[in-house]
């Protein structure tokens, strides 16, 4: 017999109901659940959090750990996609391109030599997304640590971010040539030093020579 949540059926002589708990769902469903949401995500290489999207058991270094380790995890695949797709198949479309002569130089409108390929392919790249941390300044100061230092280039905390140099240059200079267009200045000068005046004692003697 099939009997839908709320409803009553008068059962026939004879017949006892067991079935009916009113205590269900148990006290324990919410941690088994629960446990069942962790073994899907450590299936699925994602933080728990973001994949059941409860946050109430998660602090700040749970959350730091977690996620750092899926974005690993993300990293790997994306590579992989770059690798086994995208790359090949810019590869297949540059050669087809060049043979037909589609693609031109913008100044002069010639088509781009067909026997360079390899040199063209060879720089192509593509910037997978990158994710930003919850703590954007210390982000920027220790990026600009690691460029005093030498420990890191401009375009690798470009990459970090999931933009390229060159876009951020080209954006630089747009603004600039932008403001000047304007008659405005980019941010604030610095304030020139002061000069020193010396004490009454100390100023040179204005009296004339004997």
């Amino acid at each position: 017999m099939q009997a839908e949540p709320g409803e009553f059926i008068e059962a026939p002589n004879g017949y006892k109901l067991d079935s009916w708990n009113p205590e269900y769902p148990h006290a324990n469903f919410e941690s088994f659940l629960k446990a069942c949401v962790r073994g899907l995500a450590v299936g699925l290489n994602v933080a728990t959090h973001n994949l059941s999207g409860d946050m109430t058991e998660v602090n700040y270094s749970s959350a730091r750990i977690a996620e750092l380790a899926e974005r690993e995890i993300w990293m790997e695949l994306q590579e992989w996609l770059i690798s086994s797709l995208l790359l090949p198949l810019y590869r297949e479309w540059l050669a087809s391109a060049l043979l037909r002569g589609e693609i031109v130089f913008a100044d002069s409108g010639k088509s781009l030599p067909a026997d360079k390929l390899q040199k063209f392919a060879a720089a192509a790249r593509f910037q997978a997304r990158r994710w930003a941390w919850v703590d954007p300044l210390k982000d920027a100061q220790s990026s600009a640590l690691l460029i005093k230092n030498g420990l890191a280039s401009r375009t690798s905390i470009a990459a970090s971010q999931g933009r390229e140099l060159e876009d951020i240059v080209d954006e630089l200079a747009q603004e600039e040539a932008l403001f000047e267009a304007a008659g405005l200045e980019i941010g604030e000068k610095p304030a020139a030093p002061a000069q020193q005046q010396m004490p009454d004692s100390e100023e040179p003697s204005k009296e004339p020579a004997a």
